[in-house]
């Protein structure tokens, strides 16, 4: 993960979804991450560009 703040907040909702006990599937996380910096309103040239 390339920005803290993302970082942080894909680390509470995975959390979250523990708590829940939800399955978290690798394409959520690519979901959520991606969703975060949207939100974050990270620079597009700062942000992951692959899956892997």
């Amino acid at each position: 993960v390339t920005q803290p703040d993302v970082e942080e907040a894909l680390f509470k909702w995975v959390r979250h979804m523990e708590e829940k006990q939800k399955h978290i599937s690798g394409q959520m996380l690519i979901a959520k991450h991606e969703k975060f910096e949207n939100v974050l309103e990270v620079p597009k040239d700062e942000r992951l560009t692959s899956a892997g």
